[in-house]
């Protein structure tokens, strides 16, 4: 099974084997859609900022989701990715940043930290052209991000969370939802919902296992 794993914390505390996004492997391993150069930030070790605008690929809208960052290598019958995310002081309802298996911007399941009337919850969502739009998971949590967790098995895909910190035991099952595995699948992980007059970021710890 092909692994990617995204923790956050300090370089010293990533697990042996687990080596930190660089500029490199970013260029070779990944793309960008709509990609704004202005509104993404790479730091020393390996934490990804993307700045959090108002475009969308959740429902209709006319202005589109900027930067998102899509693998590469398209998802195997078996397959997962984990990602860290925070919103750093969000300030619009709805604002979000996570991860989403992704076909285009009419199909996928989406798995993102939320910020919603001051709280913050995971959300896990699928959306699938000429079906109805769902929101199937919706948890409150503690503190500004989460750790997430997608994992794929023929047309299932699972997700599941945990707290930002790494303190809790194992992952909670979120729900799952399904996209045919017939159709060409990429992890990716973008940003939605942000200000369009004020600046806000999502940070994103993005480590491959090799």
């Amino acid at each position: 099974m092909r692994v990617y794993q995204i923790l956050w914390g300090l370089l010293a505390l990533v697990p042996a084997g687990v080596l930190a996004l660089d500029a490199e492997t970013l260029q070779k391993d990944w793309r960008w859609i709509r990609e704004d150069a202005e509104e993404w930030k790479l730091s020393d070790d390996g934490v990804l900022r993307i700045r959090t605008q108002p475009g969308r690929i959740w429902a209709e809208r006319e202005e589109k989701a900027e930067n998102i960052l899509v693998r590469r290598a398209p998802v195997a019958d078996q397959d997962s990715i984990e990602i860290a995310v925070k919103l750093v002081d969000p300030m619009i309802k709805y604002e979000q940043a996570g991860v989403v298996l992704y076909v285009d911007d009419d199909r996928f399941v989406k798995f993102v930290v939320e910020y919603i009337d001051g709280d913050y919850f995971v959300v896990m969502g699928r959306e699938f052209a000429g079906e109805k739009r769902l929101v199937l998971a919706k948890v409150k949590i503690e503190g500004q991000g989460s750790q997430l967790r997608l994992e794929v098995e023929g047309d299932k895909v699972k997700g599941s969370w945990k707290s930002a910190d790494g303190n809790s035991e194992g992952w909670t099952p979120a729900t799952e939802a399904s996209i045919p595995a017939e159709l060409t699948r990429s992890f990716a992980v973008f940003t939605q919902d942000g200000p369009a007059d004020e600046v806000r970021w999502a940070e994103i710890d993005l480590q491959a296992k090799r």
